[in-house]
């Protein structure tokens, strides 16, 4: 196969801050006939090439190769033709820092960005950066790791938890999107702050690079409002995406979303966690239109 020229049909990328409702958007959009999506973060595909950068936000010009834009395609020519999919839908967290990247390695692309209120992502954050990570986490990632990456990796991984076991309880490993300074943040600040700059740093990137991808390519959505009103707004995803109509897609929307959860912040977050929060993300909440 060449792979330079590997036709793939509009791939789709969901991105978001993690804990945006990304997942619950790959879930109901995989129920689609046409749909095949990875069941993995493919972060370590992304940064193929460029495993020991620190930082997510991959710039096309600095950091893409022909060689990772024709690995990248071929791995998404294959998982269609494993799953027997005409179109293959990809959920990595950290790809909201790296939209113009993925547009030059699937010019075919169409981006679904979603965005959520930054406290709420913030509370659920933190029980993500607090949890102990079981092996099959590790097995699961492990499976996305192209092989020439499995090296530094394996490297990596062995160091952080030397530095873990040293430093015990002052060290904390990261979560999600890496931003550049991300290190330092975490060293520096308490965890909720860093949660809510994750935020910020996610959602702003994304916004900032939207303008750089191809007309058309590019559609919001709220994910109050997907919970608040399922079916008008995966009709709006559907018609972005291009899909037909199919039934099990349509009944799994209808039955399968849960909207009692979106204001459990409220009562997670103490007064002096919201201010934390705020103090942090407030202008880009006001621009976003959040109360």
């Amino acid at each position: 196969m060449n792979t330079q020229k590997t036709i793939l049909n509009r791939p789709l990328i969901v991105v978001g801050a993690g804990r945006s409702g990304t997942t619950m958007i790959r879930e109901a959009l995989t129920q689609h006939k046409d749909i095949g999506g990875f069941h993995y973060e493919m972060n370590y595909l992304w940064r193929y090439g460029n495993t020991s950068l620190k930082h997510d936000l991959l710039q096309p010009d600095l950091h893409l190769t022909p060689k990772i834009t024709r690995y990248i395609r071929k791995i998404f020519a294959e998982e269609s033709v494993k799953q027997g999919k005409s179109r293959v839908l990809d959920k990595t967290v950290a790809n909201v820092m790296r939209l113009n990247y993925i547009q030059e390695v699937l010019p075919e692309a169409k981006f679904l960005h979603v965005i959520r209120d930054g406290r709420a992502v913030t509370a659920s954050a933190i029980k993500q950066w607090s949890a102990p990570q079981s092996g099959n986490y590790y097995a699961s990632k492990a499976k996305t790791i192209p092989l020439s990456s499995l090296p530094r990796v394996a490297t990596r991984y062995a160091y952080n938890k030397l530095i873990s076991y040293f430093r015990q309880r002052n060290y904390r490993q990261s979560w999600g999107p890496r931003w550049v300074g991300i290190d330092k943040a975490v060293r520096d600040l308490p965890l909720i702050q860093v949660c809510a700059r994750q935020w910020k740093e996610s959602v702003s990137t994304a916004l900032a690079q939207k303008d750089m991808l191809q007309p058309n390519a590019y559609l919001e959505v709220r994910y109050e409002q997907l919970v608040q009103d399922p079916n008008n707004q995966f009709k709006r995803i559907q018609d972005f995406f291009e899909l037909g109509e199919d039934n099990v897609f349509e009944e799994w929307i209808s039955t399968q979303i849960d909207s009692n959860r979106q204001d459990k912040w409220q009562k997670d977050l103490s007064k002096n966690d919201l201010a934390l929060i705020e103090d942090e993300i407030s202008p880009l909440l006001r621009e976003l239109g959040y109360q």
